[in-house]
């Protein structure tokens, strides 16, 4: 039936978002071809309108805009609850909304039926399957990425972007479960990195970020992923090297350098900091490094000292001798115990030396 525009009352639901833009296109279609298909409308008792809009809210708001008079309309008396849950269905079969949209039109829902309303109710009242509403209820939860994925521009080949429905909603329970519902700071950050990845790479990324106990680490590693355009697993190696860092100081440059294959292998870090310690000249020389090599300059330089490392050398020399004359075989057997003799003695003298100089360096702070 023909009711007039001035009696029908929008609906106060909006499960789409409408743009100027749209309805300005829509407007310029009725004018040339009228409204496409009936709006539906339940009667209402108001002092100004006759009817409220049940579906069709951007129809009749483009109809005002083109000067329209009148609308073809489906009137049908309905709650609250039928008015929502059929015009959902409508806007889900015919207007083409966005994941996003039926996801909040979906929470909408369930909180229409009860707070003891689960998801599998809310999809046998709309008649669609479980997951689509499970999927795109967690989507929705998320207002975060809600308000990340509504903000971000348009992309050009949208078939290369990890965009279903399913993988954004694995993502965002990703960043949930890692950095909880109250650090949003983090998860902002951590989407931006995270939107345009394949879903499946990357938990364990962000399950080694979200361990680390250094939260300007976290930060900083994210932004790294996101400025470098890391892959997942690239950005694994980098929390691994970062966590077997010697020191603080050492992690710092490992986030600060660009990302290659060798600077950041965590096995080849945990090497060196086993070997060398945390006081590596390869990380680059700060104050505190500076001050510890001016103090074992002047520590090697001095004449007790440097006549010590003389006969170290020495030392190293004659065994090294040895060793090569033992491989070639050329080391008569009466002497092998003499010289074996020799080497514990040195060993144990050598050992003691090593704890004298530990116990100095401890006393004065190394």
């Amino acid at each position: 039936m023909k009711i007039k525009i001035t009696d029908i009352k929008p609906s106060t639901i909006q499960l789409r978002d409408i743009t100027q833009t749209n309805l300005q296109e829509l407007a310029a279609s009725m004018e040339v071809q009228g409204a496409i298909g009936p709006i539906k409308v339940r009667p209402i008792k108001d002092d100004q309108y006759k009817y409220e809009v049940v579906y069709g809210n951007r129809r009749l708001a483009a109809s005002i805009m083109a000067g329209l008079k009148q609308l073809d309309a489906i009137v049908a008396d309905m709650d609250d609850l039928q008015s929502l849950t059929e015009a959902i269905i409508e806007n889900i079969q015919r207007e083409n909304m966005s994941e996003l949209e039926q996801g909040r039109s979906f929470l909408m829902l369930q909180e229409a039926m009860g707070p003891e309303t689960t998801k599998v109710e809310v999809a046998q009242a709309l008649g669609i399957s479980r997951q689509k509403v499970s999927r795109l209820s967690t989507l929705a939860e998320d207002e975060v990425i809600v308000k990340k994925i509504i903000s971000r521009p348009a992309v050009s080949d949208p078939e290369e972007i990890e965009d279903s429905p399913r993988a954004l909603s694995i993502k965002a329970q990703v960043l949930r479960g890692a950095f909880g519902e109250e650090d949003e700071e983090l998860r902002s950050l951590a989407w931006d990195f995270v939107e345009f990845k394949h879903h499946h790479e990357i938990k364990e990324p962000i399950r080694l970020i979200a361990d680390l106990e250094n939260r300007e680490f976290q930060k900083d590693i994210i932004q790294k992923g996101i400025d470098e355009n890391l892959s997942p697993s690239q950005l694994t190696r980098v929390v691994e090297s970062v966590d077997a860092a010697p020191s603080e100081k050492i992690a710092k440059q490992l986030i600060k350098w660009p990302y290659r294959e060798t600077t950041h292998d965590p096995d080849f870090i945990r090497e060196r900091a086993e070997t060398i310690g945390a006081h590596d000249a390869i990380y680059g020389e700060d104050e505190e490094d500076k001050k510890h090599r001016e103090r074992r300059e002047k520590w090697e330089a001095s004449p007790e000292v440097a006549k010590y490392i003389n006969q170290v050398t020495d030392f190293n020399r004659l065994t090294n001798h040895f060793v090569d004359t033992i491989e070639v075989g050329k080391l008569a057997p009466e002497g092998r115990p003499f010289i074996k003799r020799k080497l514990k003695l040195t060993i144990g003298i050598i050992q003691k030396v090593i704890d004298i100089i530990d116990g100095l360096e401890n006393a004065n702070g190394k």
